[in-house]
């Protein structure tokens, strides 16, 4: 094990990890992010529904409740409160993207708060943009995060159980199994959010709109290179791999055709091109 017994990490490259925000004390902690206002905050998502705002300082102990929609959050399964993304101009969009497993009917909701004067956001500003309904309470993906044009990526997993039962990731009809990329600035005929111009399926039947890449199976957590606009996501596996990708519009990764580069389902000659 890396691991000493003063909590030092060492990988194999010499990065030494070193504890922060000891002192701040928040309850099952599931993503980070920071507004983009300049201010150097850092805001931290819980999974039972809320978010809290604190100086990006050592020994902080003083946080903000700028968020609580703990009664609306189902934390079954891998359900909850998973991610955040604070608009990229929220300095004066004033918005905050949340995504979440909804009470009632297992669901997956993407949804918008508008913030008030002191960077609190009321529940009753709530815009539901999007909702999926999940056949079961794991790989629910929900990840959530801006790129560098300005457009919201959407991570969902499969729908869950295992193995792909419904075989979501290979189906264009479903938004199980896929990144989605959406536009919030705007509204579509049908829809709270409009398809960015160069999405790859648009007008590309069976596939939605809204698809950027398919074929994962739980994409838990992405991140956007800010200088060349690269996406790269973690892709949860079955039993034996798992898979750092870069998604590319358009992409094809594999689920559950293959796990990984290794053929899955059906367990030969499974890599046709598709």
């Amino acid at each position: 094990s890396p691991c000493n017994i003063d909590g030092d990490l060492h990988g194999p490259s010499g990065i030494k990890l070193v504890p922060v925000f000891q002192k701040i004390g928040i309850g099952q902690p599931i993503h980070i992010t920071h507004p983009h206002d300049g201010s150097d905050r850092i805001a931290v998502t819980s999974r039972p529904g809320r978010v809290y705002l604190f100086e990006n300082k050592d020994g902080v102990t003083e946080k903000v409740k700028v968020l609580d929609i703990a009664n609306k959050v189902s934390t079954a399964g891998e359900g909850g409160l998973l991610s955040i993304a604070y608009h990229p101009k929220y300095k004066t969009t004033r918005k905050l993207f949340v995504s979440y497993n909804a009470k009632g009917q297992f669901r997956s909701v993407i949804s918008e708060f508008t913030a008030n004067s002191d960077d609190t956001f009321d529940v009753s500003s709530e815009r539901v943009l999007l909702e999926l309904k999940q056949p079961f309470s794991n790989h629910d993906g929900g990840h959530i995060l801006f790129d560098n044009d300005g457009f919201l990526l959407i991570g969902f997993g499969d729908g869950g159980a295992a193995n792909d039962p419904l075989n979501a990731g290979q189906d264009p009809k479903t938004m199980l199994g896929k990144i989605l990329r959406i536009d919030v600035d705007h509204k579509g005929d049908k829809t709270e959010y409009a398809i960015p111009k160069d999405n790859p399926f648009i007008n590309k039947p069976p596939h939605l709109p809204e698809t950027w890449a398919w074929g994962l199976r739980n994409p838990w957590r992405m991140a956007v290179d800010s200088k060349t606009g690269t996406v790269w996501a973690g892709d949860v596996g079955q039993n034996k791999y798992e898979e750092i990708d870069i998604i590319v519009a358009g992409g094809n990764y594999g689920w559950r055709k293959m796990e990984a580069k290794h053929c899955f389902n059906p367990s030969k000659n499974c890599n046709d091109g598709s």
